[in-house]
């Protein structure tokens, strides 16, 4: 009797943890949290007791503004403080621009995409002919947030875009909160099993907050 009771507070206080402590997800440019990646990922939070919440911007209309306010309607402010944000490339400069708007526990920037205000000088020509003329008119207003303080990890496959590391490699520099610089070895610019192996790593550190340190992920 005494163990089935248990097994009764066990499942209920799992319940609770649940619902208190959310792990929002949000895809890169194009994709869906539909894609088998993301549904791993969702698989991964919640095994470590927190609720998944696939967020999908519109990518049709395009502007970090825009598609930042539209995640933080789905954030539960009355959790926010006990929960995480996992962004992939813009779903990581969405979830660090919000950072600095609402109260959240950590943030997960994967592979964070080099379009702030400030990189547009260094993009190849490349990049305008990829997303055209209005969406990096937009750009300009794409500030990067230095009042945020969030507890950050800057994740980055090893293999990813050299302008993307060392654009990030500056933000990291300078981010107020508290921090942690992770590579991925043999990564690239995809979630790959080894990249979600290691943010698995990172999840199981529990509720500790990321020093001010660089850790190479092996």
């Amino acid at each position: 009797m005494l163990g089935n009771l248990a097994k009764y507070l066990y499942i209920w206080k799992s319940r609770v943890m649940k619902r208190d402590r959310k792990a929002y997800i949000i895809p890169g440019y194009g994709q869906s949290t539909r894609c088998k990646e993301y549904r791993k990922l969702a698989d991964i939070a919640t095994k470590f007791g927190y609720e998944a919440v696939k967020v999908n911007p519109d990518w049709s209309k395009g502007s970090f503004e825009h598609w930042t306010n539209t995640f933080l309607e789905a954030v539960d402010d009355r959790t926010s403080k006990k929960s995480i944000v996992i962004g992939f490339s813009f779903g990581a400069i969405i979830a660090l621009q919000a950072s600095q708007k609402i109260a959240l526990n950590k943030v997960f920037l994967c592979s964070l995409s080099p379009y702030f205000s400030k990189d547009l000088v260094d993009l190849p020509k490349s990049v305008s002919r990829a997303f055209g003329k209005r969406f990096m008119s937009s750009l300009k207003d794409n500030h990067y947030p230095d009042s945020s303080t969030t507890s950050a990890f800057f994740i980055f496959g090893e293999n990813d875009w050299p302008v993307a590391i060392e654009k990030a490699r500056s933000i990291f520099s300078r981010y107020a909160g508290k921090k942690k610089f992770c590579l991925v070895k043999d990564a690239d610019h995809s979630l790959t099993d080894e990249y979600l192996l290691h943010i698995e790593r990172l999840l199981k550190l529990g509720g500790k907050n990321p020093g001010n340190a660089r850790l190479l992920l092996s």
